[in-house]
């Protein structure tokens, strides 16, 4: 009997800060990919916004860390359990696959 193959888990990472207005569409057209990040990690160093609750609202996980794109990079690849990772810029960017995936050896 054939060994059934499990896919890869992927997390898409998003450092933002006070990106309330542009993050709803990045979150969205991640959302729409298919097939869909099992995970998706917005990092946010202490927006004055509302970025963290729209985040949230959007159905991802929001962490906190200090400010800094590679810090809250790696805060987020800290915190995901996916074997690979895309990193998004979060100014409204639309999201396509396929992505530039890392391997999790954080």
């Amino acid at each position: 009997m054939a060994a059934s193959v499990v896919p890869p888990t992927v997390a898409v990472i998003i450092p933002a800060m006070n990106e309330e207005k542009s993050l709803p569409t990045t979150l969205q057209s991640v959302l729409a990919q298919k097939p869909s990040p099992q995970e998706i990690v917005v990092v946010d160093p202490g927006s004055t916004d509302r970025t963290s609750e729209v985040a949230s609202e959007c159905g991802a996980q929001v962490l906190t860390s200090p400010r800094g794109r590679a810090v809250q990079m790696n805060a987020g690849a800290r915190n995901t359990k996916a074997l690979r990772m895309g990193k998004v810029p979060p100014k409204g960017t639309t999201f396509h696959w396929p992505i530039k995936c890392q391997q999790n050896t954080i």
